[in-house]
């Protein structure tokens, strides 16, 4: 950064700065902070159809079109998640976090129900969220590899054809009744907040393997006390839940979610108890 600001400060009308095209490939390696706020403002737009163009692409979404062979696309709530079928995963195109609750819950959904991995694509790091894009001899294609050098594709099963335009349909069909499947208290939710944003920050992008019932019950209840009332009862509670969520996915009662929920709430200092079996939001107005 001296050095740039003794250099940029002889010029008397203007300055260019010529920078190797991989410190736009992947600037999360860029120390200087002055080149990094200058290369976020540059049109990148040329330079991609550039690299797309070039027989070994470098940049991240370049990369997924040449060799992850993308099908499947399809969109909820405005972003967008493809099939990698050469890859074996699931991508999501919005970046490395969840836009909102409800392409998160979608998320998890369609790596719940498939079985397979569900990755962010992170412009930052150039990569995928999960795994380094390596050259596999047994795939005979670049895949994503573990931190241990395993190539994470050989490590997955492929997805059938048909499920693939399973999910897509599923998703312009969300919030439809469908028969009951592992997971769908997971849809369930995505319907009902949407692309609503939560106060705090989205989580990073990855998949699961178990439906995460306490975290979609948190979610209802958060939700419903923003949009509906700040201040509710226990068995208002287990009437959100019990409307919300699909029997088969709980793990006990909906009566002993409702206090893991509210125990939880509390706990994050999200909600606060003001009399017995009545709780307020702690930031309502």
């Amino acid at each position: 950064d001296i050095t740039l600001a003794c250099a940029l400060g002889r010029a008397t009308t203007r300055a260019y700065v010529i920078v190797p095209i991989e410190l736009l490939v992947g600037q999360s390696s860029v120390k200087s902070d002055f080149l990094r706020k200058g290369l976020g403002n540059i049109d990148r737009k040329p330079v991609l159809d550039q690299d797309a163009r070039a027989p070994a692409p470098r940049f991240i979404v370049n990369r997924m079109r040449k060799y992850a062979d993308l099908y499947g696309r399809h969109e909820i709530f405005g972003e967008g998640f493809v099939y990698a079928s050469r890859w074996r995963r699931w991508v999501y195109e919005g970046g490395a976090r969840w836009s909102n609750r409800g392409v998160q819950l979608w998320g998890w959904w369609i790596s719940l129900s498939t079985g397979l991995p569900i990755a962010g694509i992170d412009v930052v790091r150039n990569e995928l969220t999960e795994g380094y894009l390596k050259p596999c001899t047994e795939c005979n294609t670049m895949t994503p590899h573990n931190m241990y050098g395993a190539c994470l594709t050989c490590l997955a099963e492929p997805l059938d054809e048909a499920k693939v335009f399973e999910v897509a349909q599923q998703a312009v069909e969300l919030g439809t009744a469908r028969s009951m499947r592992r997971g769908q208290s997971l849809i369930k939710v995505a319907a009902l907040v949407g692309n609503f944003q939560f106060p705090r920050s989205n989580d990073p992008v990855h998949g699961i393997s178990e439906v995460p019932v306490l975290f979609l019950a948190t979610t209802i209840v958060e939700f419903r006390m923003r949009n509906d009332a700040t201040v509710a009862t226990k068995s208002e509670v287990v009437h959100w839940l019990r409307d919300g969520l699909v029997t088969s996915d709980l793990d006990g009662s909906i009566e002993s979610l409702a206090g893991r929920a509210i125990g939880s709430l509390c706990g994050q200092k999200l909600i606060v108890k003001i009399e017995a079996g009545k709780y307020r939001l702690t930031d309502s107005q």
